[in-house]
C-alpha cells in the first residue's frame, strides 16, 4: 500500500499553466502534476496565443510549455513572459523533444527554469516541479 501524497506548504493550491498542441500530452501532464500536487489547480493551452492569453488574465505559480506549438514556439512564449509580461518571475519549464545542445542553451540564456525532454517521466517532472517552486 503506498502512503498518503503530503503537500508541503510551498506547494498547496498551486495554478499551473499547461501548454502543448497534444490534447493527449496536455492530459499526460495534468495528470502527473495532479498524482503529485493533488490541491493544485491546472490550466492548459494548445497554442501559444492562448498561453498569451491566460497568462495575461490569470496569475500562475508555474507554466509548463512545449518547444514546438503551431503558432507562437515555447521559446518565443519564454522570451515574453520574462521580457514583457507581469509574470516575469514565474518558474517555466520547458517540455520538449528538443534536446539539442544548442536549443538548451538558447533557453538558458532566456531564464528557463528547467527543461524536461520527452518522453516525460511523472516522478523527474514532480522533481522539477518541487525544485523550481521551493522559497529560495
Amino acid at each position: 500500500m503506498k502512503a498518503p501524497i503530503v503537500e508541503e506548504d510551498f506547494l498547496k493550491g498551486l495554478r499551473i499553466l499547461i501548454v502543448d498542441d497534444m490534447p493527449f500530452m496536455r492530459s499526460f501532464i495534468k495528470n502527473c502534476v495532479k498524482i503529485s500536487f493533488p490541491s493544485c489547480v491546472c490550466y492548459d493551452a494548445a497554442d501559444g496565443n492562448s498561453a498569451i492569453e491566460k497568462l495575461r488574465t490569470k496569475s500562475f505559480s508555474l507554466v509548463l510549455c512545449d518547444w514546438e506549438l503551431p503558432d507562437i514556439k515555447g521559446d518565443e512564449i519564454l522570451r515574453w513572459v520574462r521580457e514583457e509580461s507581469g509574470a516575469k518571475d514565474v518558474p517555466f519549464i520547458m517540455v520538449t523533444a528538443n534536446d539539442e545542445k544548442e536549443s538548451i542553451m538558447k533557453v538558458i540564456s532566456l531564464r528557463v527554469t528547467d527543461y524536461v525532454v520527452k518522453p516525460l517521466n511523472c516522478e523527474i517532472l514532480s522533481q522539477k516541479i518541487r525544485v523550481a517552486l521551493r522559497p529560495k
